[in-house]
């Protein structure tokens, strides 16, 4: 009987040990609600055209959002947009003229409310464009944990 209770110990302890989640959990985040400042405060501007990498765009839904940062400065809102079966955000950053800081971009998964980013990589360079409609630029995004 002491064999029985130990064997059946034993394996309640074997079971408990291997159900153990290997799955990654990340930080979720409430929809978010960038804005830019439109006071005139940044009177010039910049386009940009991006996509997401694959592993994202596979999942993009309705809601959700992309928008361009100058620090924690909203600098512009993505408007998603078809072209042909891609969709591209554009996005109208504003700026001063005379940023020292780069532009970084933020994605948020409406689906899984994950926040996505891009490091700060791109220049604010006045009344040029970043990727075009038919060549959307893919952004370098990883999850924000």
């Amino acid at each position: 009987m002491k064999k029985l209770y130990t064997l059946m110990l034993l394996v309640g302890l074997f079971c408990c040990a291997s159900c153990s989640e290997d799955d990654e959990t990340f930080t979720t985040f409430p929809d978010p609600n960038w804005a830019v400042d439109l006071t005139g405060t940044l009177p010039v501007s910049m386009s940009a055209f991006v996509c997401l990498p694959e592993n994202l765009a596979t999942y993009e839904e309705t809601g959700d959002k992309l928008a361009a940062f100058v620090g924690d400065e909203c600098r512009g809102i993505g408007e998603a947009v078809a072209v042909g079966t891609q969709k591209v955000y554009v996005i109208l950053i504003k700026g001063t003229g005379t940023e020292q800081e780069r532009i970084s971009f933020k994605y948020y998964s409406s689906k899984n409310a994950y926040m996505y980013e891009t490091s700060a990589f791109l220049n604010f360079d006045v009344d040029t464009r970043y990727g075009s409609a038919d060549d959307a630029q893919v952004l370098p995004l990883t999850i924000v944990q």
